[in-house]
């Protein structure tokens, strides 16, 4: 028989578990303007129907055992944390761009009311107005040569300026990069720590049972503010890189960035820029391939003396070996591919049309030649038969070799080129070209080389890091192969062909150097023009002053009024502009990247606005819907309280009013 008090006692539950969600829906209100706070309610399950003790069994006898908590939970969505993740990434790798090329477009606008006279257009009018001027005058006047020379040097200013503010521009995006890696690597490590907070808590709320290789959660209740802290790391990390994450058995996360394992269980990675001041065009990332918790990483750091600079311990090899993170995988795609740091290296690297030559790292090709030797060694030892499988698989991944056999005499090609037959080596060697970048090939021992491409780790270490994005360096290319076109005809104007049929030169009257990456810094009139404003008119020395004349001012006007050909010399379909359209070009270039991120940057935040209105829906406190669980906990707490004074009555009576027939 089922005890008389059972009913008090199963009231006497449904209190606890009324004031209960009563407690949670006051925690969600007092947090509903708690940045990452996800709400939550508390799980009730009949008993009668609670799997592991009755399971669906309700036998009358034990009927009406009430209701009991089973944990508290957040309301989260996965699928859409992710799609905000994805589009928060993006939003960010744009954002980044958009800023940048704005920041370069008022360099180029020089809207400022003191500069609208040295404006790039304005500089290039001016210069043309003043050789007008000097030839309408028949060339006969000093102070209009002085004119046309002084505005030919206002044009060398405008331009070394534009180059001098893009070098500021190119710095500020080099320091905000530096402060991302810095903020990436403290995410990190807070990722590890919590980690090991996550899984002591559900041991110490013993929500945790061993299995045979490790834990595993019971149920989906646990820390759930830690939980919170852990999803708004990982919102802030997808809006540096791309992110995957998965939460293991045992309640911690396990993340990769950029494709690469950064966080598991209590150990994490750490990352640097591989150089401490990349020039442009040569920014990289590395992050360690080894995890370390925060003791092991102390210690390091201790050891080294490196002041808790992670970056210090990267570049001197003390942290072990490290992942470059910059180029692509083997289907072409980038293993960064989205957040703020794939903007910069775009905005900072990014060469645009310039970019058609292959550019390595020193420590990518340092690498690559390193296991190169390693691989000619293999070769020795398959050769001589001291080699065993495991050699045969270190080939295999060191260069991507194709190697036939299991035993001597083993058969080693790479890429249809044959490296070993038998006991015939072919050693593999390197040279560099002429940038500077390795070439590898096969020495035939009879003066023959055959090219080969490495395929394997030693290929993926050779990391391209050539961009062909548009970003700072494409348009100082571009004024670049302004000053180079400017300098190269302007200068023609005043060669001849001398009686043995070679060209000759009555003088320069600009200069800018041979290096096409430094013209615009080096951009100058030069002194011959400078000492001799009147050069333009007369050149060759020979006429009088009262003789001078606009033979060859004309043929400059003439120079600014044909079209010419714009690039670095190497670039195959280089653009074809007169001067002072090729300026105007690339205003409009520039205004044309700028209106697509605008347009790219708007989209991506509306998807982005519309994936967080969803997430809010969904995990964000509503004041609406408390107050309405409030009120419901309220009448369920009154309805309880009812029934309690109800049972005690009847218990009374039961109690105090039976048994008294014949005691009266």
């Amino acid at each position: 028989m089922v005890s008389s008090f059972m009913g008090l006692y199963v009231q006497r539950e449904a209190m606890i578990l009324a004031q209960k969600a009563l407690d949670v829906t006051g925690n969600n209100i007092s947090n509903i303007n708690t940045p990452g706070y996800t709400r939550q309610r508390v799980d009730i399950c009949s008993v009668a129907n609670k799997y592991g003790t009755l399971g669906t069994n309700t036998a009358l006898a034990l009927a009406g055992r009430g209701s009991e908590a089973i944990g508290v939970a957040q309301i989260r969505d996965r699928l859409i944390d992710k799609k905000v993740r994805i589009y928060s990434g993006d939003l960010c790798n744009v954002g980044v761009k958009l800023e940048t090329l704005s920041d370069v477009e008022d360099i180029f606008d020089s809207i400022e009311a003191d500069e609208i006279n040295a404006s790039f257009a304005s500089a290039v009018s001016q210069l043309k107005s003043a050789l007008q001027g000097f030839s309408a005058d028949n060339a006969d006047r000093k102070e209009l040569a002085n004119v046309a020379m002084n505005s030919a040097t206002s044009l060398v200013k405008c331009v070394v300026n534009y180059n001098a503010k893009l070098n500021d521009v190119s710095e500020q995006a080099l320091g905000d990069t530096k402060e991302t890696v810095k903020r990436i690597n403290l995410i990190f490590e807070e990722m590890g720590n919590l980690n090991k907070q996550i899984k002591d808590s559900y041991v110490s709320m013993g929500y945790m049972t061993p299995t045979l290789t490790n834990y595993e959660v019971m149920n989906n209740y646990g820390p759930l503010e830690l939980k919170d802290s852990m999803n708004s790391l990982l919102d802030e990390l997808s809006q540096y890189g791309n992110i995957n994450f998965k939460e293991e058995a045992d309640g911690t996360f396990t993340i990769d960035f950029a494709g690469q394992r950064v966080v598991e269980e209590k150990y994490y990675a750490q990352m640097a820029i591989t150089q401490e001041n990349p020039e442009p065009t040569q920014l990289e990332f590395e992050i360690t391939k080894t995890l370390m918790d925060r003791d092991d990483w102390l210690a390091l750091h201790v050891e080294n003396q490196t002041g808790g600079l992670p970056e210090l311990l990267i570049r001197s090899g003390a942290a072990g070996e490290t992942a470059n993170i910059t180029g692509k995988d083997g289907s072409g795609t980038y293993w960064l591919n989205s957040g703020s740091l794939r903007g910069y290296l775009d905005v900072y690297n990014g060469r645009g049309i310039y970019a058609h030559e292959t550019v390595y790292s020193d420590d990518a090709i340092k690498d690559a030649k390193a296991m190169v030797d390693s691989a000619n060694e293999l070769l020795a030892k398959l050769a001589d038969g001291t080699a065993d499988e495991s050699d045969v698989l270190q080939l295999r991944n060191l260069i991507g070799a194709d190697v036939t056999g299991t035993a001597a005499p083993y058969t080693v090609t790479l890429g249809g080129v044959e490296l070993l037959n038998g006991a015939t080596v072919s050693e593999i060697k390197y040279k560099d070209d002429e940038n500077g970048n390795p070439v590898f090939y096969i020495d035939d021992g009879a003066g023959g080389e055959t090219e080969i491409t490495l395929a394997g780790d030693s290929g993926a270490k050779l990391v391209d890091i050539s961009n062909q994005d548009k970003g700072i360096e494409y348009y100082r290319d571009m004024l670049n192969a302004f000053v180079k076109t400017v300098t190269e005809q302007f200068n023609a104007v005043f060669e001849y062909t001398d009686e043995n049929g070679d060209i000759q030169s009555y003088g320069k009257i600009f200069e800018c150097g041979d290096d096409f990456r430094t013209m615009a810094e080096n951009f100058r009139v030069t002194e011959n023009w400078e000492k001799n404003p009147s050069f333009i008119s007369n050149p060759t020395g020979n006429n009088t002053y009262e003789e001078l004349d606009n033979v060859y001012i004309n043929k400059m006007l003439g120079v600014i009024a044909v079209s010419h050909k714009y690039g670095d010399g190497v670039v195959e379909d280089p653009l074809e502009y007169s001067i002072e359209k090729y300026v105007a070009h690339i205003c409009d270039d520039l205004g044309s990247e700028i209106s697509k991120d605008k347009s790219l940057y708007e989209a991506t935040d509306v998807m982005l606005t519309s994936q967080e209105t969803a997430r809010s829906e969904v995990m964000d406190v509503s004041m609406d819907e408390e107050g309405i669980n409030m009120m419901n906990y309220q009448k369920w707490y009154n309805a309880i309280a009812r029934m309690i004074t109800t049972m005690d009555e009847a218990l009374e009576k039961l109690i105090n009013g039976t048994g008294l027939v014949g005691l009266r």
